[in-house]
């Protein structure tokens, strides 16, 4: 069963300390459908933590939201960071599907941790936020959190030429594109995740995550005694964020991922996210199908479609 509260959007700052960045969809809507979306996306803020210089010290991205924690001397430094990183990835992902309009809210929320034991709370807080929406057991599981990456052997290919042709051109174009500080674009990671097999596309996602990855693990283990002991915090913690007064939603995220492998089975669309611009009597269409074929209710098949009901008010 739903259950939300409407929430007001803060942004302050301090400097000198970490600020936590909450970002969400202009529409309520899902914002990741691959993981083509969420390595672009993972891309733009990379380049741009560099050439702003921002420390992150935690990421996740969920399936219409975005966590951020960052360090940086300057309020200015990190509006223009994510205004940068989030311009540049709505460009892509909107071009990608010959949409227009706005993907991200125009305010972000943020909140500053300036005691260890604040950053602390707000560490466990963003990498479980997918343990909170039933997408894993353990907040390491969740790709997209990255913490599993900590591992510093995790997304490094060895052997190369034993690969097939397809991915070694692709290991080779996207190393091209991060000495060069390139964003990633659709068009190169479409190729290449068609090209090659099966069996390596994992391995391809893990490569890419590996290569555009601006968390600074150093930093964070630096609020804990060990990893062991992080990882424990996190496993036992509730942490919870009064700061940035972000939406609750009690549902598992999980029907999403579900839905989307549904669409894609079809075979219909190169990119799932296609289902946002369809016409209003194929989407009730395509809602229809997804009643029949999932256990989604009627709010969740409008949020993953990007319909009006999707976007009521909370």
């Amino acid at each position: 069963m739903k259950s939300k509260r409407k929430k007001t959007y803060y942004r302050r700052f301090k400097t000198g300390a970490m600020n936590h960045i909450y970002q969400r969809t202009v529409s309520r809507g899902i914002l990741f459908y691959s993981e083509i979306d969420a390595l672009v996306c993972l891309s733009a803020i990379y380049v741009m933590a560099k050439r702003y210089d921002i420390t992150i010290i935690a990421i996740c991205f969920m399936v219409d939201h975005i966590h951020l924690l960052v360090y940086t001397d300057s309020k200015d430094k990190m509006s223009i960071f994510v205004q940068e990183y989030t311009s540049v990835f709505a460009r892509k992902y909107n071009i990608s599907i010959s949409r227009e309009g706005a993907v991200f809210e125009p305010r972000f929320g943020s909140a500053p941790k300036v005691s260890d034991k604040e950053i602390r709370t707000c560490t466990a807080y963003i990498y479980n936020n997918p343990v909170e929406k039933s997408l894993c057991s353990l907040s390491e599981d969740w790709k997209w959190n990255f913490l599993t990456f900590i591992d510093p052997d995790k997304g490094h290919v060895k052997y190369l030429k034993t690969f097939s042709r397809p991915f070694q051109r692709a290991h080779n174009a996207i190393k091209r594109a991060n000495t060069d500080m390139e964003i990633l674009n659709y068009s190169l990671l479409r190729k290449a995740f068609k090209e090659i097999k099966e069996s390596e596309r994992e391995i391809m996602t893990d490569f890419i995550i590996r290569q555009y990855l601006p968390i600074d693990f150093e930093e964070l283990l630096s609020y804990y005694e060990d990893k062991d002991s992080m990882f424990r915090y996190f496993h036992y913690s509730k942490a919870k964020e009064y700061d940035i007064k972000e939406e609750y939603d009690s549902s598992s995220d999980a029907i999403y991922t579900k839905m989307a492998e549904i669409i894609s089975g079809i075979g219909k669309y190169k990119d799932v996210k296609e289902v946002i611009m369809l016409p209003d009597n194929d989407k009730m269409e395509l809602a229809a199908y997804l009643t029949y074929y999932t256990s989604a209710s009627t709010w969740q098949i409008a949020k993953f479609l990007h319909t009006n009901t999707g976007q009521q008010s909370h």
